[in-house]
């Protein structure tokens, strides 16, 4: 089996995004992950580990934002 990259990691979190798949996404989320959303924004702090990103970030804004969609126009790798 192929070592799976970061970059196909993101993309299938995007995926996931966009069905509402949170049973794909939380495994795709590091343990160690710390989430921060700018100062200002509705949603705004540091959310430490996977749990805190989901229910504080991603499902809210699934949730609470009607219309809300993840649609990425390309993805970078970084080096």
């Amino acid at each position: 089996m192929a070592a799976t990259t970061s970059l196909q990691i993101i993309k299938s979190l995007y995926e996931a995004l966009t069905k509402g798949d949170v049973t794909t996404v939380r495994p795709l989320l590091d343990p160690q992950i710390e989430w921060t959303e700018a100062e200002g924004f509705p949603l705004s702090g540091t959310y430490h580990g996977p749990e805190a990103a989901l229910k504080g970030v991603l499902m809210r804004l699934a949730t609470d934002w009607e219309g809300f969609q993840t649609t990425p126009d390309e993805f970078r790798r970084w080096r």
